[in-house]
């Protein structure tokens, strides 16, 4: 298992960490890509060649599916960070649009609604998406696409699903830690459920991961 020294003067920061970690263009081993443009989802094939999927000029974070045929997103329905819904389109020539949830997920009480950074499971049997718990902090959700059930799992910053290698399918995700005296920012990895393996550390220590155990 995958362990790390605590050495609490390195420190990730959050801000760069989500930026990092929210990309906005999603590839499948298809050679497909998705991608946001003017708040539609669009869909770019091996040769170049684009077409749109969504029209409703308020949708963002597409991610495309394992096998190519689905690509989830989110959009904004308000004015602020908890008004986003998370939503899946099909690739297909006339592409479908469904609604994954409407309504809060429940977590410590609290029914939290948002969307940010979907993301599949490696075999495309679940949906990954971050609610928001707070302006700096939110919570990783998890989808059952074949039963629809929906469980708030962890506090996270922002997260990725780990698509290959010794951890397929566990997450690196970037959490806010509190001290008696100060905040601090790291990377865990997480298993498929959401409990804390160990800590990973800061960026470059990301990358070292990344370079170790996300190898084919």
């Amino acid at each position: 298992m995958f362990e790390i020294g605590w050495v609490p003067e390195v420190r990730c920061p959050g801000p760069v960490a989500i930026m990092i970690l929210a990309l906005q263009v999603s590839y499948a081993a298809t050679g497909l890509r998705a991608f946001e443009q003017n708040g539609k989802i669009m869909l770019s094939d091996p040769t170049g060649s684009a077409r749109q999927l969504t029209r409703s000029g308020r949708d963002y974070d597409p991610k495309l599916s394992p096998d190519g045929r689905l690509v989830a997103f989110c959009r904004k329905v308000g004015v602020d960070f908890f008004s986003g819904q998370i939503w899946l389109v099909s690739a297909s020539e006339n592409p479908k649009e469904w609604l994954v949830r409407d309504s809060g997920v429940s977590y410590q009480k609290f029914s939290l609604t948002g969307c940010e950074t979907p993301d599949f499971s490696p075999n495309g049997k679940y949906l990954y998406y971050l609610l928001q718990f707070s302006a700096t902090s939110g919570v990783i959700s998890r989808v059952d696409l074949a039963s629809g059930d929906v469980v708030a799992m962890t506090d996270a910053i922002g997260f990725r699903v780990i698509s290959v290698g010794q951890y397929r399918g566990y997450f690196a995700a970037y959490k806010r830690k509190h001290t008696l005296t100060r905040v601090w920012s790291w990377c865990w990895l997480l298993d498929p459920d959401g409990k804390e393996v160990g800590a990973i550390g800061d960026e470059e220590a990301e990358q070292d991961f990344i370079r170790i155990y996300e190898r084919e």
